[in-house]
């Protein structure tokens, strides 16, 4: 096409730039950005780096005779660099083309606009910008970093943060205090200084409010029932976090009754009086411009300004297997570091899943500081976690190990007989009617129930085809048979596919029958090599069991034979190792050796072992004991009596005569058919205790919680039937005649390795009144 033609067929935009007073200065990279009079991106080219300088813009031939703005700024990062594209194209929703520029965000980082007329096909368009503008564009990076977790309880009462893997984390910067001030209508200026001036009168002058703290402890509850399709949200949701962010108490109305909210200093105080005193909303304004680095601090407090603020998205980046994310993100050199605000989303059955998005108000790292790392929690059930391998101490001259770890989060070394660490072992039980008992928080000797988890490690070179199946078996106490476990245990791998989202299908690992035996893989080396492998793209294993892949066996216990009354009682567990013909391998030296845990090493990860006793090796097996109780509690209270006389169960009255000394006996019956449970007792007049007791149900008597423990006790019989002759007096206090409540909880001790089952849990409750004799009754 000749010059001639081009000219007919296409508009340009010549766009000559002198930046004023740079001679000799650091210079910013700069972009000219071009949208029509309705605020359409057209596009956008480079300018080169100097003083003076000109960039040529190509444009529809369309918009001849239309205005053209063309928008001087900094390069735009872009946002979803730092994702993986799959999880790019899905945070577009399925568009493939790039987000455009938005003229809106441009202005936000202090771009400078001119506008052009297109006359002509080809029009120039000079722009002098002064340092006040250009040097807006000096920008300096910024390392943003932190952990985005999953806060898992653990049976002894300590918490464990695990990763959420494989999420993108959207950072947004928000916008500076005084620009949301700007913002505002005269009639929330005024509304906002009210507000100010209502906290001085509430919270006597001493400090500021102090950073927020959300907490919120969830609990890893057992494994499934449906083990067939085994996902990340149903085996380990397992496996299920507190964000500490740099951000002031909620308002008092969101803490709830009987919240200490701190007081503000009087420094402060008198820093903030020109707000306070402002009358025009001109001065009021200005004042609060100049102290809105201390006003953000009390930004969470007021419901009704959090629509104003405004996030710009500026960057998203991916965790990796332990949560952790890292990217830069660019701020004016000249000006305050950046306030930013965090998103986490996470791809969930082919969707993006949002755990993360507490507020802009109350959660944005005001000021943030370059390198610091921030902890984001996420509480929703639904987030994939990755549980990381722990590494393991093992004994010296050990290569080829298989470890039998832990029920559910209990490990070995804490189910009785236990081995402590720097003590001796003990082949001798010293107290045989404790073996398969546990100790969790402040339980004592409690058995197993529900779904229950097996967990065990072996030697990353596992498995071979000398050491390729294992089996779990159980059998009761003083039965001649052992019972092969049978529920299906499955290991997700990673498929992904050119253009396609990635997909996680299951490799079984087992119960696979051979000769007669429930045998199960160990998971093979490569995802191919499984049996239901679905071939085509890239397949691998997650870096860590992101899916919560930790349980290598499964037993229903409620399931067993005979029931849950029937089937109580001590097991043997026992682990086997077989070669890939099915034949049963011994331990030793030249095969493989059992170790054993015996606690964490002083760093908090490193599981410390020993090697198997010859005591705990039956048949080339490895055998630990299980107490196994699914039986549950029963809560009774008995109506109190005077005489042998109850209180009637329809009307509830007790009757006494003033003056006679017989006493109120109170009987209530917390019973657990083994006595793994505990109990609490209550008995209130009104809204004043009277009584408190509670502790273990076989206990011979339980002493008063209320008084001194010498006022009184109640008396046991061990099985958890407790009773207590009251003195008249003693229940009525000032009282000539009064209203009680009896409040019995029984609550089970049995675990699935997790948390107590508290399902197994009884409650009572019953109310009587005690009166004088009238000497009217019939």
């Amino acid at each position: 096409m000749n010059e001639k033609g081009k000219k007919k067929n296409e508009l340009t935009l010549t766009v000559k730039v002198r930046l004023e007073q740079a001679k000799g200065k650091e210079l910013p990279e700069v972009v000219v950005y071009a949208f029509d009079q309705t605020g359409q991106f057209l596009t956008a080219a480079k300018l080169p780096k100097g003083e003076q300088a000109e960039v040529r813009l190509d444009l529809p031939i369309g918009l001849r005779g239309t205005t053209v703005r063309a928008i001087l700024g900094p390069p735009l990062a872009a946002e979803d660099e730092d994702v993986p594209s799959w999880m790019a194209i899905l945070m577009r929703r399925g568009k493939e083309q790039k987000e455009v520029p938005s003229s809106a965000v441009l202005v936000q980082r202090g771009a400078y606009e001119k506008r052009a007329r297109m006359h002509t096909e080809h029009e120039v368009l000079s722009v002098a910008v002064f340092p006040h503008d250009w040097t807006k564009w000096l920008r300096c990076l910024c390392t943003v970093q932190g952990r985005v977790v999953k806060r898992m309880a653990l049976p002894d009462g300590t918490t464990k943060d695990l990763g959420v893997c494989h999420a993108c984390v959207k950072i947004y910067e928000v916008d500076k205090f005084p620009k949301l001030i700007a913002r505002l209508p005269e009639r929330d200026l005024f509304r906002l200084r009210d507000d100010l001036w209502r906290r001085f009168r509430q919270w006597p002058p001493e400090e500021l409010p102090f950073e927020y703290k959300p907490r919120v402890w969830p609990s890893p509850p057992p494994p499934p029932p449906e083990r067939t399709q085994m996902s990340g949200i149903s085996s380990l949701e397992a496996v299920s976090a507190v964000a500490i962010n740099p951000q002031p108490e909620p308002p008092i109305e969101a803490l709830g009754k009987g919240t200490v909210i701190t007081p503000i200093n009087s420094q402060i105080q008198t820093e903030l009086e020109p707000i306070l005193l402002a009358v025009s909303a001109t001065e009021l304004r200005s004042a609060l411009v100049a102290k809105a680095d201390i006003l953000v601090r009390f930004a969470c407090l007021w419901e009704w300004l959090y629509s104003y603020f405004h996030t710009d998205l500026i960057k998203c980046a991916c965790t990796d297997e332990q949560g952790r994310f890292q990217t830069t993100v660019s701020y004016p050199c000249g000006g305050d570091k950046p306030d930013l605000y965090f998103k986490v989303m996470q791809c969930i059955d082919g969707a993006l899943h949002t755990l993360y998005d507490p507020g802009v108000a109350c959660h944005t790292y005001w000021n943030y500081e370059c390198g610091s790392e921030v902890t984001l929690e996420v509480t929703d059930p639904a987030a994939r976690v990755c549980v990381p391998t722990d590494p393991v101490e093992v004994p010296a001259g050990v290569s080829l190990w298989v470890m039998p770890y832990a029920v559910g989060g209990i490990s070995l070394d804490r189910i009785k007989p236990n081995w402590q660490k720097n003590l001796t072992w003990h082949v001798a039980d010293p107290d045989p009617t404790k073996r398969g008992l546990t100790d969790y928080g402040s339980i004592v000797d409690a058995p197993f129930g529900g779904w229950l988890g097996f967990r065990h490690g072996y030697a990353s070179s596992i498995p071979t085809p000398a050491l390729y199946y294992y089996r779990w078996r159980y059998k009761k106490e003083g039965e001649a048979e052992w019972h092969d476990f049978s529920e299906p245990v499955v290991r997700h791998y990673v498929k992904e596919m050119p253009g396609k989202l990635p997909t996680f299908p299951v490799c079984t690992l087992g119960p696979k029958g051979v000769d007669g035996k429930n045998l199960y893989r160990f998971k093979p080396h490569d995802p191919s090599e499984c049996g239901d492998f679905i071939p085509g793209g890239t397949n691998y294993w997650p870096t860590d069991d992101w899916f919560g892949d930790i349980y290598t066996g499964f037993l229903n216990s409620p399931g067993l034979p005979g029931g849950v009354d029937t089937s109580a009682g001590k097991y043997k567990i026992k682990l086997e190792v077989y070669d890939q013909a099915g034949n049963r391998v011994t331990s030793g030296p030249g095969t493989f050796q059992f170790i054993v845990p015996t606690g964490v090493a002083d760093d908090g990860v490193t599981i410390e072992t020993r090697l198997a006793d010859a005591a705990e090796i039956e048949s080339d097996g490895f055998v630990f004991y299980l107490h196994i109780d699914n039986r549950k509690c029963t809560a009774i209270i008995d109506a109190p009596t005077i005489g042998g006389v109850s209180a009637g169960d329809v009307c509830g009255f007790l009757r006494y005569t003033p003056g006679d000394s017989t006493p109120v006996h109170i009987a209530f019956h917390a019973v657990h058919t083994a006595n793994f449970a505990t109990f609490s007792f209550s008995v209130t007049r009104g809204a004043t205790p009277v009584s408190n007791v509670g502790g273990e149900v076989a206990a011979g008597s339980v002493a008063d919680k209320t008084t001194a423990p010498s006022d009184h006790s109640y008396t046991g019989d061990g099985n958890g039937n407790f009773q207590h002759d009251f003195p008249t007096g003693r229940l009525l206090g000032p009282c000539a005649e009064a209203a009680f409540a009896e409040v019995l909880n029984v609550d089970a001790k049995a675990t699935n390795g997790w948390r107590r089952l508290d399902e197994y849990d009884a409650d009572a409750v019953r109310a009587f009144a005690l009166a004088p004799e009238t000497g009217d009754e019939t």
